[in-house]
């Protein structure tokens, strides 16, 4: 019986010394995106033109073409539309069959010059003394090297337009060859607002007016007769929208160009961290991820869901086992979108044998 014990014993020994001899220190693998970037763009946007090199539109439905005032320049973000001095008649580029909106945004970086004799019919959509609106660029006072924005709307030969810099009011003026974000905003029936670098400069009643015709959209002019003196000017970063911009979007859209970036919207990969690996834990404790850590994912809006999967396999003994934990996090507006990791919990039996006799401490034996 004793003899039994003590084998049971040694055994026991050659055991705790076999798990020490074997401990497994596993690594993560680490994150493996099965995602790439996606590039979208904002609710409501149009048509996008970017100027470089080429007049295509972004989305894909109104590329432009050039018209003989226009040339490339260089823009904001490399390259823009130039177009030059002269009547308002030829252009320097359009978009064929772009559609009425009703309500709607329009939005762009313009380079005002400083030979400021006339200001620039800068994005148009326009019949001769008909309807539709412009976008127009002013030197405030003529001759100067001053420019103000304004928005026109026109019906039946009647204009409205929103305040812009003269005599008559204080409103800013901005310096001349400097790029200025420009946005234009019909709110149907509401009002019409005119914003730079993100501020509003200015707003007028919108009284629903039908401004509805067949003319193309054109940049630094319009389809109509010669009925402007136009000086030259650069813009880039065109774009339509079908709906009103809010406030924070335009002042979004402004800080990015400052940036060098245009309106697009880019979401990273989806990417997770696993929590460190854990390569010697002793038997009986929690294996649970608040005992060995949580993984975490980027990006965090929205936040990705993160689930895990556990695996076992044995190890050299009886008491040692190996888990490797499968993380996942997933977009929560996208399935597809999806990131893994591993992580490995190596459970160990470090704890040495203990000895517990059935009888007294010591024993006298008799010869």
């Amino acid at each position: 019986m004793r003899s039994n014990t003590r084998q049971a014993i040694g055994s026991k020994w050659a055991r705790y010394a076999a798990c020490l001899a074997l401990i497994v220190i596993a690594t993560s693998l680490g994150a493996s995106a099965d995602n790439a970037p996606v590039t979208t763009y904002p609710e409501g946007m149009v048509a996008y033109w970017k100027y470089d090199g080429n007049l295509r539109d972004e989305l894909g439905s109104y590329p432009a073409t050039i018209g003989s005032y226009g040339s490339y320049a260089t823009g904001l973000i490399n390259q823009g539309l130039h177009g030059a001095a002269g009547c308002s008649n030829p252009y320097a580029a359009q978009a064929e069959n772009f559609p009425n909106l009703h309500s709607f945004s329009v939005e762009a970086w313009i380079k005002p010059p400083c030979s400021t004799s006339q200001g620039s019919l800068t994005i148009a959509k326009l019949t001769n003394y008909g309807s539709g609106f412009i976008l127009f660029t002013l030197p405030v006072p003529y001759g100067s090297g001053n420019t103000t924005f304004y928005m026109g709307l026109l019906s039946n030969n009647r204009w409205i337009y929103t305040p812009h810099a003269d005599s008559s009011n204080s409103l800013p003026t901005y310096p001349c060859n400097r790029w200025y974000h420009v946005v234009g905003i019909r709110d149907f029936g509401v009002a019409m607002r005119v914003f730079v670098n993100g501020e509003e400069l200015a707003s007028f009643p919108d009284d629903g007016r039908n401004i509805e015709n067949n003319a193309p959209l054109s940049f630094h002019g319009w389809s109509g007769g010669c009925g402007w003196a136009m000086n030259t000017i650069t813009m880039d970063e065109v774009a339509m929208y079908d709906r009103v911009l809010t406030q924070t979007e335009i002042r979004t859209h402004y800080e990015q160009g400052l940036q060098g970036l245009g309106y697009e919207i880019l979401t990273p990969p989806l990417e997770i961290t696993c929590p460190s690996d854990v390569t010697a834990l002793e038997c009986g404790q929690p294996t649970d991820p608040d005992a060995t850590g949580w993984a975490t994912a980027t990006p965090e809006d929205p936040v990705p869901t993160i689930t895990y999967e556990d695996a076992e396999a044995a190890g050299a003994c009886p008491q040692k086992h190996i888990i490797t934990r499968t993380w996942t996090a997933t977009d929560p507006t996208d399935p597809s979108r999806t990131a893994s990791c591993v992580q490995t919990i190596t459970v160990v039996d470090t704890t040495p044998p203990a000895i517990t006799l059935n009888g007294d401490a010591e024993l006298t034996l008799e010869c």
